[in-house]
């Protein structure tokens, strides 16, 4: 993976939505620069992606991530053979879940959103304090029956959560999404 993949998609999203230019202005001029921000060594900031699996059309999966005790979308890190942003996404739900990617389908082939945070440090990892760029994927999980494994190292437990619980723009996003 390199920055041309990750600028290409979020190319593609600005033109869908416009109104988060201002946003992601920062995120943007870092992707045109010579640092790889899809590489997790980038210290100041770097992208990550997650997965907001719908089930049912009014429930999504949420995870409590072990390092940051918080309910998320399963996520993570980019990996260098990830062809896309979607693929490692895909990639960190089965790892995370269990849930693999012949068991959803995308809502579509654009992100839903992107979100920056600050991810506090961490000395256990050495890692400082940093930016994730958390560019968001939706899918249908086609069969609402299917068992979730939660990786043991990483997460404590899951949770299917009311859409409603979402933060309000992803929210909004997701629920147009299921309408279409």
């Amino acid at each position: 993976m390199d920055n041309s993949i990750a600028l290409g998609t979020l190319t593609d999203y600005l033109a869908q939505c416009p109104e988060d230019a201002p946003y992601l202005g920062h995120v943007m001029r870092h992707l045109q620069g010579d640092d790889d921000v899809t590489n997790r060594s980038h210290r100041r900031g770097h992208v990550t992606v997650s997965a907001v699996v719908i089930r049912q059309g009014r429930q999504f999966l949420a995870i409590r991530h072990k390092t940051l005790n918080k309910m998320l979308c399963p996520g993570g890190h980019l990996e260098a053979e990830d062809e896309s942003l979607m693929a490692g996404a895909l990639r960190e739900l089965q790892e995370e879940t269990g849930i693999a990617a012949q068991q959803v389908e995308p809502l579509s082939r654009l992100p839903v959103d992107v979100d920056c945070h600050t991810i506090p440090d961490n000395n256990r990892k050495q890692e400082p304090a940093h930016e994730h760029w958390d560019v968001r994927f939706a899918f249908h999980l086609k069969d609402d029956t299917a068992t979730v494994i939660p990786h043991a190292g990483e997460i404590e437990g899951y949770q299917w959560a009311p859409i409603d619980s979402l933060p309000t723009r992803l929210q909004q996003r997701v629920k147009a999404l299921v309408k279409a």
